[in-house]
């Protein structure tokens, strides 16, 4: 198979292209009905096996069966980290609480009539011809027999919606795991990922082996008797991120040297990016986000990257400062408040004393201005009230700052952060 050139995208805050990121509605498959729902068959409210009882429960035997932490019946389908299902296997999500378990392949011959599940979910719109990068990871059940390498990712606007049977689907894989590269982690996560263009009338996302038997390279892993004659995987982890959008890794900062300073934006599924101190060639981080305290001034660089593929970087400023002294204008900058008219903590707002030049933007999650103050007054109070600069109130949600001013010896201050905004 073609080696693709893939681009991980860590969409950060305030970047130039202001896309969404993850595109996959629920992603690490956290959105279950209820915790007393027994064997988990149904799933989650995105998430279903693509079968021929309108994709609400599969047919034949019990795959795909959605798991999760809150079930606590222990020995029963559905439970974590002990799935009982033809033997035992401990495993944890990934992410988040919950996570699949799909059989990719199984023997027709030990069990006629049933050989193949497929999981299927909703995706946000993709646009046409543009670019985007897919991705998920599986983990074998270690009591298969077999360990295969046909794992992939059908997008379609709804052409796949039955599956009778449980036949294999033969369709070519928008993304697909590389030939011949057999999967036989029982503990770790393999990703399976690849780069696609979009036609921009996808809206679902099925995962499954898209092969026929025929077609299906498997490997002997278990040959124990006891051993399934199947190769089953949990899934877990989906997404699917254009891959044009720019790195941001925050806006350059002055801070004192006993403070934290927090870079980047809330991590997401899909994204992996690791960070890098001034001179130091190891990374120190390996998320979106960071809370660090730095103990030297220098450039930090925000490299996201997958594996192997193409890489692109920011990089920020952060000068730290001894004498912490020049930078008393501040005394506490609030991280959340509560616009709802109660006159209590109904604006974000704090002083900065002594101080001129001082410019405060706010923006949303996309990095979209949504307030700006300036002002040259010896003493500034800042204050934005939960609205944008045409008046509308914002919706709730993580909102980011950035903040800038001189002090009295005349030094440019910089300093970034988010407030939440609750009504």
């Amino acid at each position: 198979m073609f080696k693709v050139l893939c681009i991980l995208i860590c969409l950060l805050i305030y970047v130039p292209n202001r896309a969404q990121v993850n595109l996959v509605i629920d992603p690490s498959f956290e959105n279950n009905d209820s915790c007393n729902n027994l064997l988990f068959i149904k799933g989650t409210k995105t998430w279903h096996s693509l079968d021929s009882l309108n994709n609400t429960i599969p047919t034949g035997l019990y795959s795909p069966i959605y798991m999760n932490l809150c079930y606590t019946n222990t020995g029963m389908l559905g439970s974590l980290p002990i799935e009982y299902h033809c033997g035992t296997s401990k495993m944890y999500p990934r992410t988040g609480n919950g996570l699949y378990y799909i059989e990719y392949h199984l023997d027709f011959s030990v069990n006629p009539g049933y050989n193949r599940d497929y999981l299927r979910g909703r995706i946000k719109p993709l646009i046409n011809n543009k670019q985007y990068c897919g991705k998920f990871y599986v983990s074998l059940f270690k009591t298969m027999k077999y360990g295969i390498d046909r794992f992939g990712a059908v997008l379609d606007n709804g052409g796949l919606d039955v599956n009778p049977c449980n036949q294999p689907i033969v369709a070519t894989p928008t993304w697909e795991n590389t030939t011949f590269n057999y999967i036989t982690d029982t503990i770790g996560w393999q990703k399976i990922q690849g780069v696609f263009t979009a036609t921009g009338n996808e809206t679902y996302i099925t995962i499954g082996n898209f092969y026929s038997d025929a077609n299906t390279h498997k490997i002997i892993f278990n040959s124990l008797s006891s051993a399934c004659p199947e190769a089953g995987y949990y899934t877990e982890d989906v997404s699917i991120i254009a891959t044009d959008i720019t790195a941001y890794a925050g806006a350059d900062a002055t801070i004192c040297v006993s403070d934290s300073i927090h870079l980047g934006r809330p991590q997401e599924v899909g994204l992996e990016c690791l960070w890098y101190k001034p001179t130091i060639a190891t990374p120190f981080a390996s998320t979106s986000d960071i809370w660090f305290k730095p103990t030297q001034t220098g450039t930090y660089t925000f490299i996201q990257r997958m594996d192997n593929c193409a890489i692109t970087w920011d990089t920020v400023n952060i000068t730290v400062i001894q004498d912490c002294r020049s930078l008393l204008p501040i005394k506490t900058i609030p991280n959340v408040f509560t616009p709802n008219g109660d006159g209590i903590n109904d604006a974000f707002t704090f002083s900065v004393v002594g101080a001129t030049n001082v410019s405060f933007n706010i923006m949303n999650r996309w990095g979209n201005l949504i307030q700006s103050v300036t002002s040259r007054a010896s003493v500034t109070n800042v204050l934005w009230d939960g609205r944008t600069t045409s008046g509308e109130a914002c919706s709730e949600g993580v909102y980011f700052y950035t903040l800038e001013y001189k002090d009295s010896k005349g030094d440019v201050i910089k300093k970034n952060g988010y407030v939440s905004l609750l009504r």
